[in-house]
């Protein structure tokens, strides 16, 4: 096992285990007790072929009329080889899950660590309609910590809000894929994060208070885009960041791919949705 370390100690424990079907290799676990405040992996890796397989974090639950939605949104999951030439710094980002709409709502959820958008608090009437945050991506980034030096992302999931049950929205927030999730409310939809456009690279958006000021909306899922959120009279559920494979590549039976965490993807413990 290679000697990774955390950058910054105090915020949690390496969670690092190996793979006995697989030579050298290194599985991360989120290494925090808090899902909004944790810190990255990093290790110089020699020369050779690496297999990246990274997951992004599930969204937070929002709530409606103080009942949680329970359809919360699934992190993506992406993987691909990589070629490193000489030794190099390799930083691996792992994505918190997103806070679910807190009752009382009496703060704002936080989003995951990497990118999850915090929801608001519901500072308004028995406020108990809060929000979901968004869950934070996961990635590896290659010669520097820097957005631009990521060579895969997973993308983390959208928070769901009041409307996610209001007006019974089946499709989850999902994150990852090209394509990501797209925002929902009672009123249509927005845009979804993808390759060229969401809401700012790395982070999903803050939530947004309805227009009546009554509910919060879930906040956008971290992403190589973050996901935007969404609100119209109620609060909407946010789309999910979208992940991102260019940096990689195919090699043997490593075929590079990007899936939503609405389809069937490898898991550590099998197979499933999400990353859980």
């Amino acid at each position: 096992m290679n000697s990774w370390k955390l950058k910054d100690s105090s915020k949690g424990h390496e969670g690092l285990v190996s793979d006995d079907n697989f030579q050298n290799s290194v599985i991360f676990h989120y290494p925090c007790s808090s899902n909004y405040d944790c810190t990255y992996y990093h290790s110089e890796l020699p020369p050779g072929i690496y297999k990246f397989e990274v997951w992004g974090a599930d969204g937070g639950d929002g709530m409606y009329h103080s009942t949680y939605t329970k359809r919360p949104g699934k992190g993506g999951y992406s993987v691909g080889a990589f070629f490193i030439n000489k030794t190099t710094n390799v930083y691996v980002f792992v994505g918190g899950k997103g806070e679910n709409g807190l009752h009382p709502s009496t703060r704002d959820a936080k989003g995951g660590y990497n990118g999850g958008g915090d929801a608001p608090s519901d500072k308004v009437g028995s406020n108990n309609d809060s929000g979901g945050a968004g869950g934070g991506a996961t990635d590896i980034r290659i010669g520097d910590v820097d957005l631009d030096s990521r060579v895969i992302v997973a993308g983390g999931a959208g928070g769901t809000g009041f409307d996610t049950s209001y007006v019974n929205i089946e499709i989850t927030p999902f994150g990852g894929g090209l394509t990501s999730s797209l925002p929902r409310s009672s009123g249509g939809t927005g845009v979804a994060a993808s390759q060229t456009t969401g809401y700012q690279k790395g982070n999903g958006q803050k939530g947004i208070i309805g227009s009546l000021g009554t509910t919060t909306s879930g906040g956008g899922g971290g992403g190589y885009f973050g996901g935007n959120a969404i609100a119209e009279s109620y609060g909407g559920q946010a789309g999910g960041g979208s992940s991102y494979i260019d940096g990689v590549f195919s090699y043997g039976d490593i075929v590079k791919n990007a899936t939503n965490g609405e389809s069937e993807m490898p898991l550590l413990n099998g197979v499933g949705k999400g990353n859980s």
